[in-house]
């Protein structure tokens, strides 16, 4: 029903349209409020400093060519241990090596090793998901030389984040259980989920006068 109104008053709204516009552009514009004194001369400022021509900003700053040629960085010795104000421990707080990862990954690789592009730097304070379960794996190994401690000084973690951090993380370990020793049936490595779920059983059954199986689809 609107669309039907709509359609039949369109011809009147369309009448002698292209007039009715000019008539309205072709008004009087109010006059703009005056400006204060200080907006006045931002207003001005700012449109002079936008206002810059092409040809100078094509030249050549003869001034700051001479400073670039002039400079010369040179670098002698070895790099300095990096470390906080105020830090007095054993490992170094800040170390190029740990935050870096070893093995670079690309952007496009579909088979990344968790799912993920992992980035190239790790600020301080913070680990990867590879810097972490490698420290882990040695943590495993050897606990004492690979500490919490160690692992707080090396990646300025804070203790207590650390400390949750090793207690609800570990490493799968494999146990192999010699088949000898075991009285059970050898059975397939692989369980299908029908018999994981006993419905392969439940279907063995026969139906008797009182337990009879019906099945609507």
């Amino acid at each position: 029903m609107g669309g039907a109104l709509n359609r039949a008053t369109r011809v009147f709204r369309m009448y002698n349209i292209d007039n009715r516009v000019e008539r309205v552009l072709s008004k009087e514009k109010p006059d703009p409020a005056p400006r204060y004194p200080t907006d006045l001369q931002q207003l001005q400022s700012k449109n002079a400093e936008t206002n810059i021509a092409l040809e100078t900003i094509h030249d050549k700053d003869k001034k700051l060519l001479g400073f670039l040629r002039n400079v010369k960085v040179s670098s002698t010795g070895t790099n300095p241990t990096i470390r906080r104000l105020g830090d007095t421990s054993s490992h170094p707080t800040i170390s190029p090596l740990l935050n870096r990862l070893e093995a670079s990954m690309e952007t496009t690789s579909a088979d990344a090793a968790f799912g993920y592009v992992e980035p190239q730097r790790v600020p301080p304070g913070r680990i990867s998901l590879r810097q972490f379960l490698a420290y882990l794996q040695k943590h495993r190994d050897a606990p004492e030389e690979y500490s919490i401690d160690r692992f707080v000084d090396m990646y300025t973690i804070k203790p207590e984040t650390a400390k949750i951090l090793f207690k609800h993380h570990s490493l799968l370990a494999l146990q192999e259980v010699s088949r000898s020793k075991s009285k059970a049936p050898a059975r397939p490595p692989h369980i299908t989920a029908i018999e994981v779920m006993g419905i392969e059983a439940e279907a063995a059954k026969k139906p008797g006068p009182e337990t009879s199986i019906s099945a609507k689809y």
